[in-house]
């Protein structure tokens, strides 16, 4: 997921694994949530997220998401 401020000087994006697919989001945004999958009493429960607030350089936002979470870069190189 991630957005552009207002002013188009920043970039919010966040990524989570395990997550849903991918799909646009009200606005101009696209979206991926994070997904839990059932839970189960007493079981541990991983969830591995990032919050990225950058300035308006999509490629370094990218490049520090494949960084963060390469297990996802298969997925998008199809």
């Amino acid at each position: 997921n991630w957005l552009y401020s207002h002013d188009e000087k920043l970039i919010f994006g966040t990524a989570w694994e395990p997550f849903q697919e991918s799909f646009q989001g009200v606005g101009r945004c696209l979206r991926s949530d994070f997904r839990f999958g059932g839970f189960k009493p007493r079981a541990p429960l991983n969830v591995k997220g990032k919050i990225y607030l950058v300035g308006n350089d999509l490629d370094k936002l990218l490049e520090r998401y494949w960084r963060d979470f390469p297990e996802h870069k298969k997925l998008h190189m199809k």
